[in-house]
């Protein structure tokens, strides 16, 4: 956490940052939810932000912090391009996924989104589907990729997902369930 809040105070120092790419993850990572609430702070310190990366691996976080960093998030109007991995955050709960997918389509000039649930085992077929009605609210979106790998998602989930999705989005959108790639155009 030490780091983070000397990372944080030091990009502060730099608010015309218009790209942003952080990866924190791993057997040896830690980070505490006040460590996630000072990125989510960091993230509202860049006022030109226009592309953000972000990418959480197996890290042991509470709901609230990473809600809290999809509403700094969803503040950042000039955001075109999207990218946020949380793979295997399994303390996350499904109320994360669809609270984020509504602060995420506030985004008015979000483009590129692309997200990653891949084995968070809390994640349920209605979830998902809140989720795309949700983010199918961003006007500007052109291009959506989801990664639902590992996740227990059903079979009858992701036929209905593919139903729902094939009357509702013009985007270009890829999935990817169980190490099978699927485009629109496969549903």
């Amino acid at each position: 956490n030490n780091g983070i809040s000397d990372l944080s105070e030091s990009l502060r120092l730099l608010p015309k940052i218009q790209n942003f790419d952080l990866k924190m993850g791993g057997l040896e990572c830690r980070i505490s939810d006040l460590g996630m609430r000072k990125i989510a702070e960091l993230v509202n310190a860049f006022a030109n932000l226009t592309s953000l990366k972000l990418n959480f691996f197996n890290l042991k976080m509470t709901d609230d912090p990473i809600t809290e960093l999809f509403e700094a998030i969803s503040q950042k109007k000039g955001i075109e391009n999207l990218e946020i991995e949380l793979k295997k955050c399994s303390y996350l709960s499904d109320l994360v996924i669809i609270q984020g997918g509504n602060l995420l389509s506030r985004i008015p000039a979000l483009k590129r989104c692309s997200l990653d649930f891949s084995s968070c085992s809390k994640i349920s077929d209605s979830d998902i589907e809140v989720l795309f009605n949700n983010l199918m609210k961003a006007t500007k979106l052109e291009y959506l990729c989801i990664n639902l790998d590992t996740t227990p998602i059903s079979q009858s989930g992701l036929k209905n997902l593919a139903v729902w999705i094939s009357g509702r989005c013009s985007a270009a959108l890829f999935l990817k369930i169980r190490n099978k790639e699927y485009s629109k155009e496969n549903f």
